[in-house]
C-alpha cells in the first residue's frame, strides 16, 4: 500500500538526506503547491524525486490522476477543500517510463499549464502524480495549484 510521506524541499531543490524518505517506494515532496499561477502565462516546472528503497532495480509508469473515477479506482482521495484538476493535459510528465537502480533514486519533471480563460483564474485544484511499478508497488504525489485571482491587468472579476 501507499505510504504519503512528508513534503521536502529547501530553497526549491530536494532537501539531500542522509536516509531516504520511508517506503519500498517514495516520492518527495509528496505535497507541491504552486501559488499564483496566472493561466496563460509560461509553463511552470515541478521535479519530484522518487526513491527505491529495495534491493532490486524498480521499474514503472509515472501518470497523471485528475477525476474522481480514476482516483476512486487507486483508492486515493481528494484532500479536503480542494476541487480536481479540471484537465489532466494541464499536466505534461517529461516521461511516463520510471527506472530507478537498487537503493536509489531519480528525479520526474512536469511542466503545469493552466489556459487563459475566464473560468480559470481564482481556482483551487489538486491532482495526483502516480507512480505505478512492473512489480505493483504504488506512490504517488499531490499537485495543488492556485491560480491568481484576477487577470493581470484587470481590477477583478
Amino acid at each position: 500500500f501507499e505510504i504519503e510521506t512528508a513534503p521536502m524541499r529547501v530553497k526549491g531543490r530536494f532537501l539531500r538526506r542522509v536516509t531516504p524518505p520511508h517506503g519500498d517506494l517514495a516520492v518527495a515532496p509528496s505535497l507541491e503547491t504552486l501559488a499564483d499561477v496566472v493561466p496563460g502565462a509560461k509553463p511552470r516546472r515541478v521535479t519530484l524525486g522518487v526513491w527505491n528503497n529495495t534491493g532490486k532495480p524498480w521499474r514503472g509508469e509515472a501518470m497523471v490522476i485528475a477525476s474522481a473515477e480514476a482516483a476512486k479506482k487507486e483508492r486515493l482521495d481528494l484532500s479536503g477543500s480542494w476541487t480536481w484538476l479540471p484537465d489532466s493535459a494541464w499536466v505534461k510528465l517529461h516521461r511516463t517510463q520510471v527506472d530507478v537502480g537498487p537503493k536509489g533514486s531519480a528525479e520526474l519533471s512536469l511542466d503545469l499549464a493552466v489556459p487563459d480563460a475566464k473560468e480559470n483564474y481564482g481556482g483551487a485544484w489538486e491532482a495526483i502524480v502516480l507512480l505505478r511499478g512492473s512489480d505493483g508497488s504504488v506512490a504517488f504525489a499531490r499537485l495543488r495549484v492556485r491560480t491568481a485571482v484576477a487577470s493581470p491587468g484587470s481590477s477583478g472579476r
